[in-house]
């Protein structure tokens, strides 16, 4: 019986496997945050759109209010500027085969600017606990009244 003595030698392939392994455990590192800067203190505006209220609540906000922006009620943020506008809804005539947008009757979309301090990284926003998306649910509980809407604009103050 032989043996066989040759030794192993490392070759291009397997320094290309160690190159493409350690980058990628360096790209799942980075994309989970491991690497993540610290956030970033600073102050936000965010508008809360709040669709078809009554007239008689859009009186009850009013500028200066410190609202609650989480279930918690732990968040809170002041309500900077209200907006009101006319609600509409898009209604589809069957007779001319188009569509319009047709105002509601004692209804109104009501838009609250809110300003709150916010950790902000990359990929988040946060004030407290309650992270703030566009798009995203939140309520808006001020004394009297208990209101919820939609984020649909951010911007650093």
């Amino acid at each position: 019986m032989e043996k066989n003595n040759e030794t192993k030698k490392f070759t291009v392939i397997d320094f290309v496997i160690i190159a493409v392994t350690a980058a990628a455990c360096a790209a799942v590192m980075f994309k989970f945050g491991i690497f993540e800067e610290s956030p970033q203190n600073t102050s936000i505006l965010f508008d809360v759109l709040i669709t078809e209220c009554e007239d008689n609540v859009t009186e009850t906000v009013n500028k200066g209010d410190v609202v609650s922006i989480s279930n918690k009620e732990k968040d809170t943020a002041t309500v900077k500027d209200i907006r009101v506008e006319q609600s509409k809804t898009m209604t589809y005539n069957a007779q001319k085969g188009e569509y319009y947008m047709k105002e509601l009757a004692e209804k109104s979309d009501l838009y609250i600017t809110l300003e709150a301090d916010a950790d902000v990284t990359d990929t988040l926003i946060e004030t407290g606990t309650t992270p703030v998306k566009v798009g995203m649910s939140m309520p808006v509980r001020g004394k009297g009244y208990a209101l919820n809407g939609y984020i649909v604009r951010i911007e650093e103050n």
